[in-house]
């Protein structure tokens, strides 16, 4: 399976202190879906386009040179057959230049 999202992402950064926050989110968009399985006979592939609906948090912690964060989400795409829920978890860091 390959999706491909495209999002609208809201949330905001609530700053604790000068280097620590915190930012819930909502993601919500269209996912288009490549999906290839093998029947008995033979190989398939079925394309389709499908909503989905996201939301979780991350804690961030920032200098004036350098990001981390970390945080998880819960999911669920809608499709024809049904809702499939997923969820993530993730690690972020950067620079800032």
């Amino acid at each position: 399976m390959m999706p491909v999202p495209v999002t609208l992402d809201l949330g905001y950064h609530f700053h604790f202190t000068e280097w620590l926050s915190f930012m819930p989110c909502v993601n919500a968009g269209y996912t288009y879906m490549d999906i290839k399985y093998t029947t008995l006979n033979e190989d398939k592939t079925k394309s389709t386009y499908e909503p989905f609906l996201r939301g979780g948090a991350m804690l961030g912690f920032e200098s004036d040179y350098f990001y981390f964060g970390a945080g998880g989400d819960y999911g669920c795409i809608y499709e024809d057959s049904g809702p499939k829920s997923f969820y993530e978890v993730y690690v972020r860091t950067g620079g800032v230049v």
